[in-house]
């Protein structure tokens, strides 16, 4: 049934397509410019890439190629210059599709009583540094507590317990002091060694050739039991990479692994104590009080299927009007993906994520074809698929660009630019939201020149600027998470645009009842200026604070 009403979806979507009717370029204001951008045309263009008949636009989907011909429709219609393969609007590139088999298994063995586990019921596991087929791994256990390193304040989880080429099993949460607070930062909030990164960072460090991240329970079982199905869900889809690189979310050489508490249990079996009990004497220690396992040993068989799928970025060219700064290039980009549907038949909408960076750059594309003075230099337009699996669309542009990246002038990078926090909105779930006035930028930091032609045309727009998240160690590490990472370890200045994480953040409630399009059109608005003071400028903006990104 799932599949039927899957098929009829894209259908209507098929039909919605080539019977929607936005304006023309004659309805425009024929100065283009700001003035084109209006609400009006975000919300058409919202309603169509958002709805539930797109089914999330999912990377490798029929419903992201639907969305890339709207897009490419968009372009014709105001007469951009189609520049990707053989003078299309679209560059194809292929994708290597991985997928863990519901036939993988775990055995765990305590005292040579040996117990079986089920992949997607007591865990879920990632693939072994991107590889397919068949990959087993088996020995001995170890148990490092929280998994924490953090040498500055004498904590270290991997002290004494020689992890090295061993299975390690490691809790989550962290110690607290007696107000609940974090040891490390004081804070109530999860500090930096105990985000899952970090710790997952640890444990490849100290050579451990697989890991089982298990949730800490008594803390919030439900809570615990919810993170557990959304991890279990999000490992049980397909892992995506380019040909030669490395997979989206892998573990490097070691086995990542997320279980839930029963299976810890029965590893702590000969110890006779639980997992629970175990946090209990923990949560309160200052030190790490290792834990040794005796005659404790696993099993763990990972079926990997591989299969190749091509996909589509979609882009266009505004020719500039000098001579010769029109074979120099500012990029502006956009990602059209999300992340498609759940088992449960739910669809993530992706309105926010990144609906709204997609529309804004349609009313940006239509503000520039529709100006009756070009700037100097070219301007490119750039959709690209691929940002939920490891932002591999910009990647594969990035190392097959259509200007090259020498020419690359700068990159403004739009990305969940369409939801604010009111005023009166204290919840956790939205502290990284802005309001409605402001805008987190994130970059900046190659071109004090690009900072401040930026900051000119947030003043012009009328939106201030939130620096707040522009830190390249923020805990969130918000400046590798999106599509302009990769242009800026090509050495092309770059800026970030986005209104900030929020309660609807990758779930199927973010859909376009909740998106603010005055916040877009503002973001648009503020987009173009920027874009515009950077292709006009009579020479080229600096670089005077070159960034060595991997």
């Amino acid at each position: 049934m799932k599949k039927s009403f899957h098929h009829v979806s894209l259908l209507v979507a098929m039909l919605m397509l080539v019977s929607c009717s936005p304006k023309t370029i004659q309805q425009a204001p024929p100065s283009g410019g700001v003035a084109s951008i209006s609400e009006k045309d975000l919300y058409h263009h919202m309603s169509f890439l958002a709805s539930d008949e797109m089914q999330g636009r999912d990377t490798g989907d029929q419903s992201l190629e639907i969305a890339a011909r709207y897009i490419a429709t968009e372009l014709e219609k105001l007469n951009l210059t189609p520049v990707g393969d053989d003078s299309t609007y679209f560059q194809r590139y292929t994708l290597e599709k991985q997928a863990v088999s519901l036939s993988s298994s775990m055995s765990v063995s305590v005292d040579g009583i040996e117990t079986t586990f089920e992949f997607g019921k007591q865990f879920v596991s990632l693939p072994m540094g991107g590889g397919g087929g068949s990959q087993a791994i088996e020995g001995e256990v170890v148990f490092a507590g929280y998994g924490i390193y953090a040498p500055d304040f004498g904590y270290d989880s991997y002290q004494g317990i020689g992890a090295k080429d061993k299975i390690v099993v490691i809790m989550g949460s962290e110690p607290k002091n007696e107000e609940g607070n974090s040891i490390f930062d004081s804070t109530k909030a999860t500090s930096q060694f105990a985000q899952f990164p970090a710790k997952m960072q640890a444990a490849m460090a100290s050579g451990a050739k697989a890991f089982i991240f298990v949730s800490a329970p008594g803390d919030d079982d439900e809570r615990a039991n919810a993170q557990f199905e959304q991890i279990a869900n999000f490992m049980k889809k397909p892992r995506f990479k380019l040909p030669g690189g490395p997979a989206q979310g892998m573990g490097g050489n070691a086995l990542a692994m997320f279980a839930k508490p029963e299976l810890a249990d029965a590893l702590l079996a000969g110890t006779g104590k639980t997992l629970a009990d175990i946090h209990a004497e923990l949560k309160s220690q200052k030190k790490p009080q290792p834990l040794l396992l005796e005659n404790v040993n696993a099993k763990i068989n990972v079926e990997v299927e591989d299969t190749e799928i091509e996909v589509p970025n979609v882009l266009a060219l505004l020719e500039g009007s000098d001579p010769v700064l029109k074979n120099e290039v500012v990029v502006y980009t956009a990602h059209f993906d999300h992340v498609g549907t759940n088992e449960k038949g739910e669809i993530f909408n992706g309105a926010d994520d990144d609906g709204s960076g997609t529309t804004a750059l349609l009313e940006i594309a239509e503000a520039y074809a529709l100006n009756n003075e070009r700037p100097k230099r070219s301007v490119l337009f750039l959709w690209v698929s691929g940002e939920e699996k490891g932002l591999l669309g910009s990647r594969y542009y990035s190392e097959n660009p259509k200007i090259a990246m020498e020419q690359t002038v700068a990159n403004i990078n739009m990305d969940m630019v369409g939801r604010v926090r009111a005023v009166d909105d204290t919840s956790k779930a939205n502290e990284m939201l802005c309001l409605a006035k402001d805008l987190f930028v994130v970059g900046g930091h190659q071109s004090s020149e690009l900072k401040k032609l930026n900051e000119l045309a947030a003043q012009e727009v009328g939106i201030n600027i939130d620096y707040s998240l522009n830190d390249l160690n923020h805990p969130q590490r918000i400046y590798y998470r999106s599509d302009h990472y990769n242009f800026a370890r090509k050495g092309v200045p770059v800026l970030f645009y986005t209104t900030g994480l929020h309660v609807d953040y990758h779930k199927a409630t973010d859909t376009p009842d909740k998106i603010s399009y005055t916040k877009i059109k503002d973001v648009a608005s503020m987009g173009y200026v920027a874009g515009w003071k950077v292709a006009n400028q009579e020479k080229r903006i600096v670089v005077d604070n070159p960034l060595e990104l991997n």
